[in-house]
């Protein structure tokens, strides 16, 4: 949440010249107060409008940024002039950081994680009245995602159009790529009174919109999981006043945390890395569950931790040995006004890492290390869900724990028929011996009687 909190706070000191420590302040306590105050009703509205602004945000600055460039053609050479128009790399090296497999495979099973196992969107599910209504809205927000992506990447391609032949990071005008929007938006509409303030404010949506989620959500994870645990006899006014309390307490550690960001990198790198670590093990859980009848709490669990650690592992593993590939594509000064006439190109890896990487460097590092932890950050998901499933699956036939009888229920559809045809089909079996003996016992005796 600390990023979250970051985000916005550096968007208003580019524009305003705030202090950073202030922005930081001030943008997490308002987050942390009205989410505090209003609860998860107030932060379903707070979404729904912060949702509308951020749309116009992109809307207004694809169309007057592809204008200003001279049109779609010219954005579109532009690109092709900067290598920036391949749109898809079929590359089967994993240590490429956005090619088709990474963003198909990686991405996919990151936003299943973010749509389907974070408890600040399950818990929106469950405020749904009817299971219909639940499905509905997880629709509505996959589909809604998807067109804020389009629109991300469009605006992204008329930034790079707008600012193709003076780079604002080479030229010095801002010190992060974090910072390019807020810039971009004021390079476009500051001879519109308010209009920048009110873009900008799409910023901040998309920001407040998901910190205020994160807070909702864990204080009523706190709530339900040990509150009501350890004092379930609680008034349900003290009840509702110590799920605030725990708000704010972590509204305030996310504040303390976004003062930690700038020394990580790029805030939407960070966001994802942090997100395969932490969320593919908790997306590999509730697969376990869904795929391994076996599965228990024991087995959940000791899959869960080897698989963050697996995600840590890889991370620190690319700070200390960064992959070659981290360095970015040429940038363009030649039409600024002071440094123009040469051509620059910017050693990212101090941007992608977090460590500054020069070519002597790169060439020192151990090859196998680097390649081994240099996969790229959109595999982070796939590598960690698919080692909580690995080792989750094999605790699950050691003598650890209890094991419960299934509901099927729980069990994916293709599990269930699976586990039918075996389990069932056995259990025929097993019935139909016990009638063969029970049989056999009724007619031995009818014999022996015979003989007499």
């Amino acid at each position: 949440m600390g990023i979250i909190v970051y985000s916005p706070a550096l968007a208003l000191q580019t524009v305003t010249g705030f202090n950073l420590t202030i922005s930081i302040l001030v943008t997490g306590s308002v987050c942390t107060f009205y989410t505090a105050i209003g609860g998860l009703k107030a932060v379903v509205w707070t979404d729904v409008f912060q949702a509308a602004v951020m749309m116009l945000g992109f809307i207004l600055m694809i169309i007057v940024g592809t204008l200003r460039i001279g049109g779609v053609g010219e954005g579109w050479h532009r690109a092709k002039e900067g290598d920036r128009s391949q749109l898809v790399d079929f590359g089967l090296d994993p240590t490429i950081r956005l090619s088709f497999w990474s963003i198909f495979i990686g991405g996919s099973l990151f936003s299943i994680s973010a749509m389907g196992t974070k408890q600040s969107v399950v818990q929106r599910y469950n405020s749904c009245s009817s299971e219909r209504n639940a499905k509905m809205a997880a629709w509505m927000g996959i589909l809604g995602l998807g067109v804020v992506e389009i629109a991300a990447v469009a605006t992204g391609m008329t930034m790079y159009g707008y600012y193709a032949y003076c780079d604002p990071l080479s030229e010095g005008r801002v010190g992060r790529p974090d910072q390019l929007i807020p810039l971009f938006i004021m390079d476009l509409f500051q001879s519109i009174p308010g209009l920048p303030g009110i873009l900008l404010g799409g910023a901040f949506c998309a920001s407040l919109s998901t910190m205020s989620s994160i807070l909702n959500g864990l204080a009523a994870i706190t709530g339900r999981d040990f509150i009501k645990v350890f004092w379930d006899k609680m008034p349900e006014s003290h009840y509702l006043l110590a799920v605030k309390g725990f708000t704010i307490i972590y509204g305030l550690l996310s504040i303390l945390v976004a003062f930690l960001v700038p020394s990580l990198g790029k805030v939407l790198q960070i966001t994802l890395t942090l997100g395969g670590i932490f969320g593919g093990p908790v997306l590999g859980v509730f697969c376990l569950g869904m795929i391994v009848r076996r599965a228990n709490s024991v087995s959940a669990l000791v899959g869960l931790i080897f698989g963050v650690l697996i995600g840590v592992t890889f991370q620190v593993g690319s700070l200390l040995y960064p992959p070659s590939s981290a360095e970015g594509l040429p940038l363009s000064v030649d039409s600024c006004p002071i440094i123009g006439g040469s051509n620059v190109t910017l050693v990212s890896s101090s941007i992608e890492y977090g460590v500054l990487t020069t070519p002597s460097d790169l060439a020192e590092a151990d090859v196998f290390e680097g390649r081994l932890f240099g996969i790229s950050f959109l595999h982070y998901t796939t590598l960690t869900s698919l080692t909580t499933i690995l080792v989750g699956f094999v605790f699950s036939f050691l003598p650890f724990g209890e094991q419960d009888e299934v509901d099927k229920s729980l069990l994916s559809p293709f599990v269930q028929s699976f586990y039918s045809s075996v389990y069932e089909g056995e259990a025929a079996k097993q019935s139909g011996l016990r009638d063969e003996t029970e049989q056999m016992t009724l007619v031995i005796p009818k014999i022996e009687d015979a003989k007499v």
